[in-house]
């Protein structure tokens, strides 16, 4: 039978959710961390997913205990979105063209950065050098380019059978990462110095679809 839309689970019971998925993930990760000599890029991938699958629940539940909900959010949709590109990549079998892909901006992103006569000094220490065989490669990839394009969480969640995640994860707590005018709210009613407003008592989000509808 379904839960009452007012009803939550103990802070405990998350944790100790959480717990039990640390487990399965540390699993995972021994087994690919066994088999490192011959790791495949597929297999590369999967397991650094895995890895910040590992970390970022961690991130949700510290930012929990602040009642940081709305940051919860943003962290919950980041997990979501690397669900849906692994599985892309593996429904297409496109993990190579994506990790050349992912060398290719990473490069030129650092490579912006070194070269910008407002940062000369600063970042010397921060943003590593090309290596020579990362040059080559880099060369390589620039006059063929990697044609890997994003895929459309929609898509990828309707295709998994998971449309769910992507209506109630994905897309709901989009309004939480893009920034909206009535971003901040939530924390300024529930300041110390401010009483909080009776709207946001609970652990429930509120989103108010018309800017007169959130006014103070």
């Amino acid at each position: 039978m379904p839960r009452p839309p007012d009803h939550h689970l103990s802070f405990e019971q998350y944790a100790r959710a959480a717990e039990s998925l640390q487990v399965l993930i540390g699993t995972l990760l021994f087994e690919f961390a066994r088999n490192r000599e011959s790791i495949s890029t597929r297999d590369l991938i999967a397991r650094n997913f895995v890895s910040r699958s590992a970390v970022m629940p961690k991130g949700i539940f510290a930012l929990w205990e602040i009642n940081d909900w709305v940051d919860c959010w943003v962290l919950h949709r980041s997990l979501l979105d690397r669900l849906f590109h692994l599985n892309d990549l593996n429904q297409n079998d496109t993990f190579d063209l994506f990790d050349d892909w992912s060398f290719k901006v990473l490069l030129e992103s650092a490579g912006g950065l070194r070269s910008d006569q407002a940062l000369k000094g600063q970042i010397d220490d921060l943003v590593e050098e090309a290596t020579p065989d990362q040059k080559i490669r880099y060369q390589r990839l620039a006059k063929n380019r990697p044609g890997w394009r994003r895929p459309k969480a929609e898509d990828v969640a309707k295709r998994m059978g998971l449309s769910i995640l992507y209506r109630y994860g994905y897309d709901y707590a989009s309004r939480y990462v893009h920034p909206m005018a009535v971003d901040g709210r939530t924390t300024f009613t529930r300041s110390p110095n401010w009483n909080p407003s009776p709207q946001f008592t609970g652990r429930r989000l509120w989103f108010f679809p018309t800017l007169s509808s959130s006014r103070p």
